[in-house]
């Protein structure tokens, strides 16, 4: 790990609050509150879309299984805090291989029977799902969750597309498994009459670039939406993260625009 290098992890757990970061972390949450002002705000919306998501799952679905890639580091309300507050014995598996996040992650939920990290790439779906971990805890004939909150758009499609790689997750799913995930997303062009939020997208990739951190792979909404082929989506649908049964009126900011969510079930 070298702290002279920008972690995606740790600069979004700085934007929630995070105290466990470095100087070239805190550049990236200078450089985005220069640009957009509250860029906080943003990452906890994202966040409260994550609990509003699990607590639906957990408390109307009766999912007791999530397996939570590129969760990043432990910040209050945690998967495991929401889904264990409806059933104690509710299963979570973490899975990054960001090295401060595994740390952190694994001193967190040492005492923790029912929940482990795993630091595996998750774009090798096979190492994943036969790790120890997840074979301890996950029972692959029982319904399952698998969450990407704010993480795939930090992956390209090279050398194999995001979306197989979440396909053969899903495979390995049963009937009544879910997917939801959240996405930094270019609008559809009938939805951002002024471009506006095409240029936030564009400027975020070009700062978080100009300071080191190798990410930044916006895709189109009709892209992110092709994730869900195959699964049945629940209403309203892939919108903005604010507007996935949000508990109030929504309070949106500019980064609110180019960030969208959705859950899906295998049917």
């Amino acid at each position: 790990m070298d702290p002279n290098v920008p972690s995606t992890a740790r600069a979004y757990s700085a934007l929630l609050g995070g105290k466990d970061v470095y100087e070239s972390d805190r550049k990236i949450v200078a450089a985005l509150e220069h640009a957009f002002g509250d860029p906080q705000t943003a990452a906890r919306t994202n966040r409260q879309w994550l609990i509003r998501v699990v607590r639906w799952l957990s408390s109307t679905r009766g999912i007791n299984q999530f397996l939570d890639c590129g969760s990043g580091m432990p910040e209050a309300e945690n998967v495991h805090e929401v889904a264990q507050r409806y059933n104690p014995q509710a299963r979570v598996v973490y899975n990054d291989n960001d090295p401060t996040v595994l740390a952190y992650g694994r001193a967190l939920l040492a005492e923790n029977e029912h929940t482990a990290f795993v630091g595996e790439d998750f774009r090798d779906p096979q190492k994943v799902l036969n790790s120890p971990e997840v074979q301890r805890l996950i029972d692959f004939d029982e319904p399952v969750a698998m969450i990407h909150c704010f993480s795939l758009h930090h992956f390209p499609d090279e050398p194999r597309p995001v979306k197989d790689i979440l396909d053969e997750y899903m495979a390995a799913f049963p009937s009544g498994s879910y997917l939801a995930l959240t996405h930094i997303t270019y609008p559809r062009p009938e939805n951002d009459p002024t471009g506006r939020a095409a240029e936030i997208c564009d400027e975020i990739r070009g700062r978080i670039r100009e300071l080191g951190m190798d990410s930044g792979y916006w895709r189109n909404y009709d892209h992110v939406l092709s994730y869900f082929d195959g699964l049945e989506m629940v209403p309203p649908g892939l919108v903005r993260t604010a507007e996935w049964w949000p508990s109030g009126p929504p309070a949106l900011t500019e980064l609110d625009d180019v960030m969208f969510g959705g859950v899906a079930r295998k049917p």
